[in-house]
């Protein structure tokens, strides 16, 4: 990973996916300017 790309942090993550909750059921997603891709995989 390039030294300029800061991972999206832990709690970052669970914040936005505590929020959308039950919303997430059965939709795709596509995370745009992605670097790490952690919030992709968390979203599996």
């Amino acid at each position: 990973m390039p030294v300029d790309i800061r991972p999206t942090q832990h709690m970052v993550r669970k914040a936005l996916f505590d929020l959308l909750g039950q919303d997430m059921v059965n939709v795709e997603f596509l995370e745009l300017f992605s670097g790490s891709g952690a919030v992709g995989l968390e979203a599996i």
